[in-house]
């Protein structure tokens, strides 16, 4: 495993341990996503371990045995999936928290949600 630092121009930074090539985003290109902004979306509680430790969110994939992080920002998107809030909601709570430019937090939510999902730890509903 290798630990993966994603950080953008907002400041919403994320940690990925993952067993695949080193990943580049540009900050200022969203990519055709599976989520739109009123996807609610759920964690798969039953393939996930999670604690949070010292403001950062520790996920474990039960089924692939992967481990993951998030900073203070990411694991504040982690505890706002609760099945019913959707990645606009998401976005909104990051932007009235940090005082962000949304249309920068909207892509940022969607690039963390879209890993996450990659990764089997999250579902639309």
């Amino acid at each position: 495993m290798c630990n993966r630092g994603l950080t953008n121009s907002c400041g919403l930074c994320y940690n990925l341990a993952v067993p695949f090539s080193a990943v580049f985003f540009s900050s200022h290109h969203i990519s055709m996503s599976r989520f739109s902004l009123d996807t609610p979306l759920a964690k798969d509680s039953s393939q996930i371990i999670e604690r949070v430790v010292a403001g950062e969110a520790l996920l474990i994939n039960l089924a692939s045995g992967d481990y993951y992080s998030l900073d203070s920002v990411g694991t504040k998107v982690w505890e706002s999936i609760d099945g019913k809030r959707t990645v606009e909601d998401l976005a909104d709570l990051i932007c009235a928290e940090y005082n962000a430019d949304k249309g920068q937090v909207v892509a940022d939510v969607l690039r963390l949600v879209e890993h996450l999902a990659d990764e089997g730890l999250l579902t639309s509903q």
